[in-house]
């Protein structure tokens, strides 16, 4: 008994004859697939699920080879294409048409019950065939566009199976490549790091060698620091020193001077006392000029720095010289001449480059008094004469 009931003992037998043929044709047709053999599972389900991809002989349609994971399996991480929004597009359609079945049948439920309960027949009803006539063909022609898109779904299934083949192949070359790039990148960045290290290390070895130089130059330049405090140490004290040295000189020379000053007034004072007559004379060096008649001086040679000359005394009338290798000032020279009882007393005073200065005491008339001489009188014999 189908949905309607006993719809069907109304019908004419030519009606339920072809109906019944039909139902049978479409029952041995193996391409033909009614509205509820269609699976609303995910195409993806279907495909991971190739060994059991016979059940579609229930169909008629021979078992097809998938593979054994699909797109979104193999490359969890790809977004999300248009066939998915198609798919979801598919199970929208499949549900609006079972909706609209489920409310058809419901329908029709409604309306027989109707008629059961007002005693109405199928036959009282104005043409009851064209319209049964008609939702059968809409219901053929539905299920002609599903098994349409049955056919075209496998297909397309296909494209998506040899895209995600293609695109798979295409991943792995192109992360090969990726893989060859990082690892020549890598290369070039560990020879460039490589590089720069060493620069790093040259430029720090330099660095530490500039800065031991500049230590030892530091050291060096502390040291002659040091050295030149010590100096200028050395030099306070040895200018102390001199300035005690120029005050002790100093008064040296100022006794000296008194010395010098009390023995001239000591020689005066002699002079004066044996009255002796005093001749001063002025003899420049390399000249000779006569003191006294028959008594000349001859300078060849002085020293200043030590007051010191070299010479001769000349005798004239008795044919004697007197040589002088090392005389001073203020040292008296005392000869004697056959003629004077009394002897000479050459005393020079200063002692220059040009020559030297001083007096000579000629002897009195008086007897052979003392021979002897100042203590800083040197004695010259007059006998012949001395000379080198």
């Amino acid at each position: 008994m189908g949905i309607l009931g006993d719809l069907n003992e109304h019908r004419p037998n030519s009606d339920l004859e072809k109906t019944r043929t039909d139902q049978a044709k479409s029952s041995m047709d193996p391409k033909q697939i009614n509205v509820g053999e269609i699976p609303l599972t995910d195409v993806g389900e279907r495909a991971g699920a190739a060994p059991q991809s016979g059940r579609g002989g229930a169909a008629g349609r021979p078992s097809e080879h998938r593979p054994a994971a699909s797109g979104r399996e193999r490359f969890p991480d790809r977004p999300v294409r248009p066939l998915q929004e198609g798919r979801h597009t598919t199970r929208a359609l499949w549900s609006a048409v079972s909706l609209l079945s489920l409310a058809l049948i419901c329908v029709m439920g409604y309306v027989y019950l109707v008629l059961r309960q007002n005693n109405i027949s199928l036959s009282q009803l104005p043409g009851p065939q064209p319209v049964l006539a008609a939702l059968g063909g809409r219901m053929n022609s539905a299920e002609a566009s599903l098994r349409d898109l049955t056919a075209n779904w496998n297909g397309l299934a296909e494209r998506v199976d040899k895209l995600d083949h293609k695109i798979s192949s295409t991943l792995a070359v192109a992360r090969h490549q990726t893989q060859e790039r990082i690892a020549q990148a890598e290369g070039r960045m560990r020879a460039e790091m490589d590089k720069q290290a060493r620069v790093t290390d040259a430029r720090l070895a330099r660095v530490e060698s500039d800065q031991a130089e500049q230590t030892a130059r530091l050291a060096q330049v502390q040291d002659q620091l040091q050295k030149q405090a010590q100096l200028q140490t050395e030099v306070a004290s040895l200018r102390q020193e001199m300035a005690g040295q120029q005050n002790t000189t100093g008064q040296n020379l100022a006794s000296l001077r008194d010395q010098v000053n009390r023995s001239q007034s000591s020689l005066d004072t002699l002079a004066h006392e044996i009255d002796r007559q005093r001749v001063d004379f002025e003899a420049v060096k390399n000249s000779t000029v006569e003191l006294a008649p028959g008594v000349s001086l001859t300078v060849i040679r002085t020293d200043v720095s030590y007051q010191r000359f070299a010479g001769y005394v000349s005798l004239t009338t008795e044919g004697r010289t007197l040589w002088l290798p090392n005389g001073g000032a203020q040292e008296a020279v005392d000869f004697y001449s056959k003629q004077a009882k009394r002897p000479y007393d050459l005393v020079v005073t200063t002692v220059s480059k040009r020559g030297v200065v001083g007096y000579l005491l000629l002897p009195g008339d008086g007897g052979h008094g003392g021979r002897e001489s100042a203590g800083n009188r040197i004695t010259a014999s007059a006998q012949g004469s001395v000379g080198k």
